[in-house]
């Protein structure tokens, strides 16, 4: 590269350079605003929800009501597709457990062989 193109490239580094430092004082002023901002509505919000906390630990059946209401919307298999599923667990179970006793039978058909 040549002199001239050394030069500009130096020239555009140190503006990027300001450029990202003013940038970032200017989003570092927007985030204390926006921090003191938030501290003040957390501040309402814990004032606000003091006295609702109040009022709620008058309402005492609303956790069953609601556990009652979300019962409510489960979904429930019907007969054949619970059979269905059934038998296909007693089958893996089975073969499953078939596979292990084979297994076992040849470690130790295995192991016996080694020891004499």
């Amino acid at each position: 590269m040549s002199e001239a193109e050394n030069k500009n490239e130096e020239i555009l580094d140190e503006s990027l350079s300001e450029t990202t430092t003013e940038e970032v004082a200017e989003v570092q002023a927007e985030a204390e605003t926006v921090k003191s901002e938030i501290e003040e509505k957390a501040s309402k919000a814990d004032k606000v929800s003091g006295k609702t906390k109040k009022s709620s630990k008058k309402k005492k059946g609303g956790f069953f009501k609601g556990l009652k209401s979300e019962y409510n919307k489960i979904i429930w298999p019907d007969r054949t597709t619970v059979a269905k599923r059934t038998a296909v667990v007693i089958v893996v179970t089975t073969i499953i457990s078939v596979i292990i006793k084979l297994l076992d039978t040849l470690i130790q058909y295995g192991f016996s062989f080694i020891v004499k």
